[in-house]
């Protein structure tokens, strides 16, 4: 019948066997989307805090966080769909886990109206975290291969 053969097509046959759309999906796009959410849940923290010590100091941060999310969002868009997420799926990810900005913006607005340097002194030593855990062990990998020849 023609619901059989919509419900059929909605939820994908795989050598005879049905599947939801959702099984396909490995466990790195949903580790992905959940530290993502987290990423800019502290992202939006650091803005709210940022114009809470003045407006410079948030346009700046904005500025920053705008550029560094960029690459950073195409990379995990990749990540999504070679996990096992349609386009669509990815973007729908995608487009959830930026509400963590804006929700780490109210808690921040909200929470951090007395201490924003003390977010502030978090959210950037994150940051430094993150750069120097994936980049300092490259470099030094790169180092002992030029000193080997």
């Amino acid at each position: 019948s023609e619901s059989e053969k919509d419900s059929k097509s909605a939820k994908g046959e795989k050598g005879g066997k049905e599947f939801s759309a959702l099984e396909e999906i490995r466990p790195g796009a949903i580790l992905n989307f959940v530290a993502d959410f987290v990423h800019n849940f502290t992202d939006g923290m650091a803005i709210a805090a940022a114009f809470q010590v003045s407006r410079s100091s948030g346009i700046s941060m904005t500025i920053a966080v705008l550029f560094h999310e960029i690459p950073h969002e195409v990379g995990d868009f990749a990540v999504l769909v070679n996990q096992g997420m349609t386009k669509w799926q990815a973007f729908g990810a995608q487009f959830i886990s930026a509400i963590g900005a804006f929700m780490g913006c109210i808690c921040g607005l909200w929470f951090t109206s007395a201490q924003p340097t003390l977010v502030l002194s978090f959210t950037g030593g994150g940051f430094v975290y993150v750069a120097l855990a994936n980049i300092v062990p490259d470099l030094l990998e790169h180092n002992s291969n030029v000193s080997e020849t």
